[in-house]
């Protein structure tokens, strides 16, 4: 029970406190964010100069307590720039990949141009020239826009390289130039600038421009003989002395002795350039202790080229064909071994392609056989909805039909009882009229045999003179014979005209006249005598006042429809 008390009491609290305590905790993501972009910045301002303290500071940082996205693209990029700077030879590009993918998609883009630069130095330490030279290239298209020359001379530097090792001599030369413009725009009195001038005089050098290049190698050879010139310089310049613009042995040992005063340490390349240096000017002594200390090591490809370049000069011909045939030897042994890690990588990959190419077959058929019931069961679903949706349809349909033919028979049952009852009591009234009508033709019947032609013509317009007269006495005489006729006609037809004259006060007695016409169904001829207009103004006036009577919403419209049709 305490327990169940203390966890409401807690909910009730956390409830009430939350918009509170919720500022509190963004506050201190924030802080946290915060915290770590002042760290990048600062690792950033350091990483060209001292990328090892760089290092140093980014492997401070606990990786796992890095939550921000932005944050993890940011380290990776600071830590893959921190080995690209220090000259490390790692070829996992997996370590910028990240920062790849979310600079391509968040910015900014000098972010991602550095990391395009850094995932084609991590291709170029695996000696993947091809991916090198695309991904500085996107790297090179990001950067048009920038004004960071150091950055731009870095990029330029890597491009040339790229361009070197695959023996593209003019755009070698091109790129050449670029990296010394740049270079010049940076840092324009710095020794090392002589080492953007040692590569463009090894460039102009290989596309036989050999004036140009002696006077660009005079250049950067006037910047070493300067006391601040680096052992970096001095090293790279007795390299390029040596063996890439010519022989020049005098100022190779100047650089390496130079450079030895201050630290620095050879490598077998070095040493080996050194040590052909001393011979060529003579000093074998002091070369036979650098070659002795470096004969003790396994042959490799290099060490057999300067070797037998060295016992060639020495004239040691014997010696020089031993270690020619070893750098022959090592040079197959070394291509079959590329070969065959190279057929063994492709039968993997092609072993791991043929394997997802499976897995993904089996996904992709289950896939479909689970698309191909999900589409079975909509079908089925849609076309048992669809015949539901027709059924009711069909059966509201069927209702109403019902429901018409029922009201329709009620009204047939009504409407059929009230035109019988008009059309009974129309043929006995106008049967009377019709009578008169017709004894013109029993008289003449009558006096055909005993009477000439011309006393029954005469005797016929006589009598018909008087019944005529009659018939038009009753129907078209004075106010009162109409009157008359009126209820005549109410009397036989419902009180038809009462009605009407009720509903349509604007009626005249003329008008009533011939609606009294129309209701005994005259003919037109009859009416056009009688009311003495033409038959085709009869067919007018008729349709005028049934269209009238009939168009007006009346409880005496079922006795109008049938008399007036």
């Amino acid at each position: 029970m305490f327990q169940k008390l203390t966890f409401l009491r807690v909910s009730h609290f956390m409830r009430y406190n939350f918009r509170f305590l919720f500022p509190v905790v963004i506050i201190c993501v924030s802080c946290v964010s915060i915290s770590y972009e002042k760290e990048f910045d600062h690792v950033d301002s350091i990483i060209r100069e001292t990328p090892d303290s760089a290092m140093m500071r980014l492997l401070s940082i606990d990786k796992d307590r890095i939550v921000r996205a932005g944050d993890r693209a940011r380290y990776a990029l600071l830590y893959a720039t921190a080995l690209e700077r220090s000259f490390s030879d790692t070829t996992d590009v997996n370590i910028i990949l990240p920062a790849i993918r979310y600079f391509e998609k968040h910015g900014p883009e000098e972010y991602l141009m550095r990391a395009y630069h850094c995932l084609g130095r991590f291709y170029q330490n695996g000696k993947d020239w091809q991916k090198a030279y695309l991904s500085y290239k996107k790297a090179e298209e990001l950067a048009e826009l920038s004004s960071d020359y150091y950055f731009k001379s870095v990029l330029c530097s890597s491009i040339r390289y790229v361009l070197g090792m695959t023996h593209h001599n003019e755009e070698w030369l091109t790129y050449c130039e670029k990296t010394l413009e740049y270079s010049n725009r940076y840092a324009k009195d710095s020794s090392w600038i002589s080492r953007d001038l040692m590569e463009y005089a090894t460039a102009l050098s290989d596309c036989g421009l050999y004036e140009k290049s002696d006077s660009v190698f005079n250049a950067a050879a006037l910047i070493l003989v300067r006391e601040t010139a680096n052992p970096t310089e001095l090293l790279y310049g007795a390299q390029t002395a040596m063996r890439k613009v010519g022989i020049r042995p005098e100022l190779a040992i100047e650089y390496i002795e130079r450079a030895l005063a201050m630290g620095a340490e050879l490598n077998d390349d070095l040493a080996y350039t050194y040590s052909y240096a001393l011979i060529l000017q003579g000093q074998k002594g002091k070369a036979e202790d650098y070659l002795d200390s470096l004969r003790k090591f396994p042959p490799t490809l290099e060490s057999n080229y300067w070797n037998y370049k060295i016992c060639r000069r020495l004239k040691d011909y014997k010696s020089a064909m031993e270690y020619c045939e070893e750098f022959s030897r090592l040079n197959f042994k070394d291509y079959n071994d590329k070969n065959n890690i190279s057929v063994h990588k492709a039968e993997a990959k092609r072993n791991e392609a043929v394997a997802a190419l499976n897995k993904a077959e089996s996904r992709i058929f289950r896939l479909l056989f689970l698309l191909a019931l999900m589409f079975l069961f909509a079908v089925i679903v849609t076309g048992f909805y669809i015949y539901q949706l027709i059924r009711r349809k069909r059966q509201e349909e069927l209702s109403k039909m019902e429901d018409i033919a029922e009201e329709t028979s009620r009204l047939l049952g009504t409407n059929q009882a009230l035109e019988d009852k008009y059309l009974r009591l129309q043929q006995s009234f106008c049967s009377v009229y019709q009578n008169q009508l017709s004894e013109l033709g029993r008289l003449c019947e009558n006096g055909i045999s005993d009477i000439d032609a011309a006393t029954i013509k005469n005797k016929a317009v006589t009598v018909s003179t008087e019944k005529i007269e009659k018939i038009i006495k009753d129907i078209r005489g004075k106010k009162e014979s109409q009157l008359s006729l009126e209820k005549e006609i109410d009397a036989n037809l419902d009180s038809i005209i009462a009605k009407i004259r009720k509903d349509f006060p604007e009626f005249e007695d003329e008008d009533i006249l011939f609606i009294c016409y129309m209701a005994m169904h005259f003919d037109s001829t009859t009416i056009a005598f009688l009311a003495d207009i033409s038959k085709s103004n009869v067919r007018v006036k008729k349709h005028r006042y049934r269209e009238k009577i009939l168009s007006k919403s009346s409880s005496n419209q079922d006795l109008y429809r049938v008399v007036l049709q």
